[in-house]
């Protein structure tokens, strides 16, 4: 009776074990798992950035997306990626957004559904159910309150060419439902040991950041230094309250001659390239209008050394030219 029931069990937590392992290999789940906004206005642009998780990425998939949304909002809702996107082999996170477009006139209201993301197997056989599945809970309200906020995520100072401004980057993120901006950024300038002030400055010339979007913008100040170190105590406003402050290092450098400009000497050659492509479809579309007058006819075209063999006829005239 003892041996039975140890063989029982053993049988037990060994069957457990397996499942237990197949679960977590084909584990796949959606984060954050919801779609919500409470403060979306009529008109209202909004994106939820969604991380796709698989435990063991063995084999490409192909991630489908199913809306399961009252059909009054259907039309609100798209993916960056499409309705169906691959989820490659051997990545365990794919980021994805839900992108949520409120029409103006909108009904001011409570929505909710849900956003089912299905995983197959991209050789799966046909007839053979879906292996993974995620569910992304959707919970909006459209009101006609506007609320304005904002967060200072991030501020640097990349180094700064002589005789150019400072450029000061600050990433926001706009948390409420109107376009915003900070009011001013003030800068004060000392030197390397951050004891002499050499300058101060104020920018009120921002740009807005639209309602729910993180935007780069730039507040620049026309403060010429010699080469060198330096210190940057920086102050942003919205009204008398102070968003952030905080202290950054950096560089007057060497002005680099406009031609040693990496991104430049790509603008000039993708510019003459464009030139040379708009020249031989001109020299393209004069021949073959010039062929269809009977006033022109090939006799041959040779690549390489560009040589264009035509004979010209006119006025009963035969005239032979070689261009090279």
């Amino acid at each position: 009776m003892l041996r039975k029931s140890i063989i029982f069990w053993a049988f037990f937590i060994a069957l457990s074990s397996l499942t237990l392992a197949d679960h977590c290999r084909a584990g796949f789940g959606a984060s954050p798992p919801w779609v919500k906004n409470y403060n979306l206005l009529p008109g209202s642009y909004y994106e939820q950035k969604i991380t796709l998780s698989r435990g063991d990425p063995e084999e490409d998939m192909e991630a489908k997306v199913i809306f399961k949304l009252p059909e009054e909002i259907k039309n609100w809702f798209s993916v960056d990626k499409g309705m169906k996107f691959p989820l490659p082999k051997g990545e365990m996170q794919v980021p994805v957004k839900i992108i949520v477009n409120v029409p103006t006139n909108a009904r001011l209201d409570k929505y909710v559904g849900t956003i089912n993301i299905e995983a197959v197997p991209v050789n799966r056989q046909i007839g053979v159910g879906v292996n993974l599945a995620a569910g992304i809970e959707v919970d909006l309200e459209v009101t006609d309150r506007q609320i304005e906020g904002m967060l200072v995520r991030y501020v640097s100072i990349d180094d700064v060419p002589q005789s150019s401004p400072i450029s000061v980057l600050l990433r926001i993120q706009n948390t409420g439902n109107v376009k915003t901006r900070p009011d001013r950024v003030e800068i004060k300038v000392l030197d390397q040991f951050g004891k002499n002030i050499l300058g101060t400055a104020e920018t009120r010339d921002l740009d807005w950041i639209l309602s729910f979007q993180t935007k780069d913008i730039f507040a620049k100040f026309p403060m010429k230094l010699p080469m060198g170190g330096y210190w940057a105590e920086i102050k942003i406003y919205k009204g008398n309250d102070i968003l952030r402050e905080t202290q950054l290092i950096f560089n007057v450098v060497e002005k680099k001659p406009i031609l040693e400009n990496p991104m430049v000497k790509k603008m000039i050659y993708a510019g003459a390239g464009i030139l040379l492509m708009v020249f031989l479809v001109a020299a393209i579309l004069i021949i073959r209008s010039a062929r269809k007058k009977g006033k022109l006819r090939f006799s041959g075209i040779k690549i390489g050394k560009i040589e264009i063999r035509v004979i010209k006829e006119a006025e009963g005239k035969k005239e032979n030219k070689e261009i090279k």
